[in-house]
């Protein structure tokens, strides 16, 4: 019956040595979830990182083009308002070489540029496109 007296240590000890390792378990478990969260969000900023640049490389592209547009625009401006404004004045307005060169410069900007439906537009597109429908 000795053993009997023993028993509630026993068990005790069981106990303390089975929650102290579960609690051991746990906090390497909990230990692994925090690395595995920690290399997600470190992937997630690397993945961010590298769009950005992606989109910043693409951004510069397209102002380069942008302004080399813009240039051609203005030139052909440019060239149009140099022929108005060195078009010889008369008082007959309509047939007059200045509004000649006006209207010249008008129907070569809506003339699309690849010889196509003049109907179609010009070659620049929408600066903002509409939603679908309207």
């Amino acid at each position: 019956m000795s053993w009997l007296r023993a028993l509630p240590w026993l068990i005790a000890a069981l106990g303390l040595v089975v929650g102290g390792g579960g609690a051991l378990w746990y906090r390497s478990e909990y230990h692994k979830q925090v690395a595995a969260r920690e290399a997600g969000r470190t992937a997630a900023e690397k993945a961010a990182r590298e769009a950005l640049a992606q989109a910043q490389a693409r951004s510069d592209t397209i102002i380069v083009e942008q302004a080399q547009r813009i240039a051609e625009i203005a030139q052909r401006a440019n060239t149009v308002r140099e022929r108005i404004i060195y078009a010889p004045v008369t008082n007959v307005c309509a047939t007059s070489p200045a509004v000649r060169a006006a209207l010249g410069g008008l129907q070569s900007r809506s003339r699309p540029s690849d010889g196509g439906d003049p109907k179609a537009g010009g070659d620049t597109p929408a600066a903002v496109p509409g939603p679908a429908g309207r």
